[in-house]
């Protein structure tokens, strides 16, 4: 086992390549463990809506999607960054991220792009296993037409960083 993120000793990659393995790139985290004395955090599927919209959702909000799927993926990683933050992570802490993409083969580039633009810088790694480990599936369509992807993730943070985010959230509400 070896760690790549110092800022987050809970998080430790596993890299187990094999001799004829170590010249493969791989773009994920194949396993990654938590070690005890961490939390975690689900983060609940975002789209490219503000991460608080009406529900139904409401047509005016629909109309305002871009029409792209690098756009939408951009606007849901913003999302998933503010549902971060909002436990006290940061990217370094995620430890998978699901992604479900409509109609996969239009798509599926401009979301990929849009996630290493993002993604990539904060998960620098020697052998290209930096990023965390998830799913990316192509579905038929998300809950409303225009949504083009969807993400879903979880993160494992130090709980001396959750604590102190939640205290601050609740001193912000009263």
């Amino acid at each position: 086992m070896s760690s790549n993120l110092a800022n987050n000793p809970y998080r430790v990659i596993v890299d187990d390549r094999l001799p004829g393995e170590k010249g493969v790139y791989m773009a994920y985290t194949p396993t990654t463990v938590q070690l005890a004395g961490s939390d975690t955090v689900w983060l609940a599927g975002t789209t490219a809506l503000p991460l608080y919209h009406d529900h139904p959702h409401d047509p005016a909000d629909l109309a305002q999607l871009p029409p792209d799927s690098y756009s939408q993926t951009k606007l849901a990683l913003a999302g998933v960054e503010r549902q971060l933050a909002a436990a006290g992570a940061t990217w370094t802490d995620l430890v998978r991220l699901n992604v479900y993409v409509a109609k996969m083969e239009e798509n599926g580039p401009g979301v990929h792009r849009a996630i290493t633009e993002v993604l990539g810088p904060h998960f620098p790694h020697p052998q290209g296993i930096g990023l965390p480990g998830g799913t990316m599936l192509g579905v038929d369509q998300l809950i409303d037409a225009g949504n083009l992807v969807e993400l879903e993730g979880v993160a494992v943070v130090p709980p001396e960083r959750r604590v102190a985010a939640v205290a601050e959230a609740a001193r912000a509400t009263q």
